[in-house]
């Protein structure tokens, strides 16, 4: 369990990423995609799904459990998402083992080949992490993230930053 509830931290504005084309390249025609931890509004999805990208979300905090499986059925009976996204999700969980069980999760989610991409709202980028008004937010840099990331992807993984965004490639 992640600790503090994440629901409230969900706002309604495409990532920035998106905004700013830095997700345009993974985001091809035909490919499969699950924003995993979309939060309530699924603007990624919309957004993917105007790119010809065969999009889902998932969020255990924000939308329906019906909805979450379905999601996840279709992505697990197409063999792997191309894409799962984390985007704005580590950096309102507390608890590192509640990290590692979601980024296990969005690797078991993922075809041989495919691409974990992570964002992070880096807060204050103190480091130091507490509640907020909406339930908790680590202040860390995307760099920070790394390290956890290697930890559930070991040597199957090529992990690179580039423009505010973690990619971590399954399968090579």
């Amino acid at each position: 369990m992640q600790g503090p509830n994440s629901a409230a931290t969900s706002r309604n504005v495409l990532p920035a990423l998106a905004r700013r084309g830095v997700f345009a390249g993974f985001f091809q025609p035909e490919t499969l995609h699950l924003d995993l931890g979309a939060g309530k509004y699924r603007r990624l999805e919309t957004w993917a799904r105007g790119c010809g990208v065969y999009a889902y979300s998932s969020d255990p905090y924000n939308l329906d459990p019906k909805r979450n499986a379905y999601a996840e059925d279709m992505v697990s009976s197409s063999g792997g998402a191309h894409t799962v996204s984390l985007s704005n999700v580590l950096n309102v969980i507390a608890s590192d083992g509640a990290k590692l069980d979601l980024l296990e999760k969005a690797k078991g989610l993922l075809r041989e080949g495919g691409s974990l991409l992570v964002t992070v709202y880096e807060g204050d980028g103190s480091g130091e992490g507490r509640a907020t008004r909406d339930g908790w937010q680590e202040n860390k840099r995307l760099r920070d993230y790394e390290g956890l990331i290697r930890v559930v992807f070991k040597e199957v993984v090529k992990v690179t930053m580039k423009g505010g965004l973690i990619v971590a490639r399954k399968g090579e």
